[in-house]
């Protein structure tokens, strides 16, 4: 066989091997990715998925506020929350609902995703130690009513954020950190990233 046919040959063979194990490489990213995917939904199904949080059914699900509001913010080493942690995240994410119920325009997700922004990220300017301490401090967030029953929409919002912050989910992750404040005109709401500064609409930070 001459030697031109041989190179020939196993130049082919290489590049059949190397394909394969390009395809092989792609396909255990594409199978992580999914993975990822279900731990990420399985979790915020834990949480809102497999029960309602409104009516009757929300306050027989309610846990003892004192306890939990005592929890610190749970490390981000692992893929899924722990009992604790979850905990951490349902009784923050229902306080932050009952604010966005009060603050922001029911249908409107942009604008309380932004508003729920506000709350953990005052948690890591300092202003308390858990989003429900800063939810409910006098004279931060008007509309916050400790009474009512939030909607399932703004429970939905704030668990998204709330996981996000913790590093378990991915809603609005580019919201800047330091956006802590936000005030409204009676149609809409405008956010802040200085107490006097520029105002901006939600959808200008919410991409």
């Amino acid at each position: 066989m001459p030697k031109k046919c041989m190179i020939a040959r196993v130049m082919k063979r290489a590049e059949i091997i190397l394909f394969g194990l390009t395809l092989i490489a792609a396909t255990v990213a594409f199978c992580g990715w999914i993975y990822s995917i279900g731990v990420s939904q399985s979790s915020r199904q834990e949480l809102v998925g497999s029960q309602e949080w409104t009516g009757e059914a929300a306050q027989s699900q309610r846990v003892e506020q004192t306890a939990l509001r005592s929890l610190k913010r749970p490390k981000k080493a692992r893929q899924l929350p722990t009992s604790d942690e979850l905990a951490y995240i349902r009784v923050s994410a229902y306080e932050i609902a009952k604010m966005l119920d009060g603050e922001c325009y029911s249908g409107d997700l942009t604008d309380k995703t932004a508003a729920a922004w506000t709350v953990v990220n005052r948690v890591d300017y300092g202003y308390a130690d858990t989003p429900a301490e800063v939810v409910s401090a006098p004279n931060q967030y008007y509309g916050y009513d400790a009474r009512i029953t939030p909607s399932q929409e703004s429970v939905d919002v704030a668990v998204g954020v709330v996981m996000t912050w913790l590093g378990y989910g991915d809603t609005a992750r580019n919201v800047p950190n330091n956006t802590l404040w936000f005030s409204g005109d009676g149609k809409r709401n405008y956010y802040r990233t200085e107490y006097s500064g520029e105002r901006v609409l939600p959808e200008d930070i919410v991409l």
